[in-house]
């Protein structure tokens, strides 16, 4: 059974450190190499260096969902190694297109802003702060795709792939029977956010990230499990307990949402006045993660069969309906 060692790197995001790990045995085995940030690739080489290797020894390179934070530096581990990346397949339009992913991506934000009522200042800000985003990553090819259930060798133990999509759709964990390395499907002390993400073809069904990664949650409790390596913050155990925290986490928020519709009445509210009613002191900065989570309790609550939804000029206006539609 390989070790697995933690190597926290530092990230220019209010989220702090984030981790690499180093799954020793062969073939050796980086898992989400960090951010293209200078303090973050000097943690990472004085890591390997401590454990007796160099970038360079790196043979496989596994991205645990394709966020900057995680997967930024891999092109700069590739050039040194050669090492072979390997994700789940969807993440290959932003691993290998990045600049046009940031293109999609910000396109359709702007339509997903503009139906929430978002105002149109908000809206060029958000776009503008995902434009900067962009150099802290360079595309890197995808060698191998991992789909979910496949058994695959790093670092000298044999791990089972498995897809928990939600905070992203191409979150991919590895699980060896007794121990998880969870990117972001799961961290202890915060809930990782089911992010708004286009569809994964042009004209596809937008992505219901909340809805899926509860599902996603659920799979987890299926699963035996000592110990988790997540993608922030140090390892823990218990999960079951963890997860049902999540679980109270968006039940207690889903009763919320449905209590701030009851009082807006007929008239209802655009996804953005609930988000301001929400979150009244939301940074400019994290409005992207309070208009996600609005939208995905909005897309729970429409599944339930609990809303209205009225079109008003291009925006839609939500009402919370009197008895559930059956």
């Amino acid at each position: 059974m390989s070790s697995i060692h933690r190597l926290a790197l530092p990230t220019p995001f209010p989220v702090g450190a984030v981790n690499a790990y180093l799954l020793e045995g062969k073939p050796l085995t980086l898992v989400d190499p960090g951010p293209l940030y200078p303090p973050a690739r000097e943690a990472l080489r004085a890591g390997l260096a401590r454990l007796g290797y160099r970038l360079r020894d790196i043979s496989c390179v596994v991205i645990t969902h394709p966020h900057l934070d995680h997967f930024g530096a891999a092109a700069e581990v590739v050039e040194a190694s050669g090492a072979e990346v390997l994700a789940f397949p969807r993440a290959a339009r932003w691993l290998e297109a990045l600049d046009g992913e940031w293109v999609r991506r910000a396109d359709f934000l702007r339509a997903q802003f503009a139906r929430l009522g978002c105002p149109h200042g908000l809206t060029a800000g958000l776009q503008e702060g995902l434009r900067r985003l962009a150099r802290w990553a360079l595309p890197v090819e995808l060698g191998r795709g991992l789909e979910d259930g496949e058994r695959v060798t790093l670092g000298g133990t044999e791990w089972t792939t498995l897809h928990m999509p939600g905070h992203s759709s191409s979150c991919l964990c590895l699980y060896d029977g007794r121990r998880l390395l969870s990117g972001d499907y799961l961290l202890e002390e915060i809930s990782s956010n089911a992010l708004l993400e286009p569809p994964a073809e042009e004209g596809g069904q937008r992505h219901r990230s909340l809805p899926t990664y509860l599902a996603s949650l659920r799979r987890g409790t299926l699963l035996e499990v000592e110990e988790v390596f997540p993608g922030h913050g140090p390892p823990f155990g218990q999960l079951r307990a963890v997860l049902e925290r999540r679980f109270e986490h968006y039940r207690r928020r889903k009763a919320q949402v449905k209590a701030t519709l009851a009082a807006a009445g007929a008239r209802g509210m655009t996804g953005y006045e609930l988000c301001m009613a929400l979150f009244p002191n939301l940074p400019v900065s994290d409005a992207f993660l309070g208009l996600s989570e609005v939208v995905g309790h909005l897309d729970l609550l429409e599944a339930e069969g609990c809303l209205d939804l009225q079109d008003e000029g291009g925006v839609t206006r939500y009402r919370l309906r009197a008895t559930p539609r059956g």
